[in-house]
């Protein structure tokens, strides 16, 4: 690039989201009212001011606005805040010690996404030809479903279930809101996993009646 009259970027580089970033600003779901935010832009403004309470030291750089900070690598690439390792500190100290003074607080959020999983998953649709039913509010499902699948010592399904249950992991520990609550798909499985245990129920319940039959003829 260099060779072709290019400007090279020196900075750092990630191929992931910063984590402690993305749970800084998650706490904008329910915890708004330690002023957190889902905006990129209010954490990097927080960042670089000082606040007696919350941000006694704030970071030495310049923001005005947008992603980045003014200041550059090389005078023409800007300095993003994920990129600064003082930037990933200073917003993970801040949640630690909001979780550490308020324990109550943290749960509650974490109380409020669970419902929220529950509460706003995906639609549950069944299908007849051209013919769609959506039923929404299932999230529920996997509770009673893995409590009967274990009951009936039915590993398999119960297995399932549990497979899935990590695709909800991002709304209970990072962020609830805006869809985040579609990737959970275990209500699904467990609707699965509930219709195959009826018919298997059905099918040797029939087996049942059918062998009764077959010896009283006898």
């Amino acid at each position: 690039m260099a060779r072709a009259g290019g400007q090279v970027f020196h900075g750092r580089r990630d191929t992931h989201h910063t984590l402690w970033h993305a749970i800084y600003c998650g706490l904008g779901d329910y915890g708004t009212d330690r002023g957190y935010s889902w905006d990129d832009r209010d954490a990097f403004r927080w960042a670089t001011t000082r606040d007696p309470v919350t941000n006694p030291h704030p970071l030495p750089y310049h923001y005005t606005g947008g992603y980045y900070f003014e200041e550059t690598y090389d005078g023409v690439n800007h300095i993003a805040p994920t990129d600064v390792p003082e930037y990933n500190r200073l917003v993970r100290g801040r949640v630690l010690k909001d979780i550490r003074e308020h324990p109550g607080w943290y749960g509650g959020i974490l109380w409020q996404r669970l419902g929220a999983i529950v509460r706003d998953a995906t639609p549950v649709g069944f299908s007849i030809g051209s013919q769609t039913a959506g039923f929404f509010g299932l999230g529920w499902l996997p509770i009673p479903v893995l409590a009967f699948a274990f009951w009936r010592r039915r590993y398999f399904h119960a297995l399932l279930v549990l497979f899935v249950l990590p695709l909800s992991a991002v709304a209970l520990l990072v962020y609830s809101g805006k869809g985040m609550t579609f990737y959970g798909i275990a209500h699904l499985v467990a609707l699965a996993v509930a219709v195959d245990l009826l018919v298997a129920t059905a099918r040797a319940a029939a087996a049942r009646a059918q062998a009764g039959k077959r010896s009283r003829v006898a």
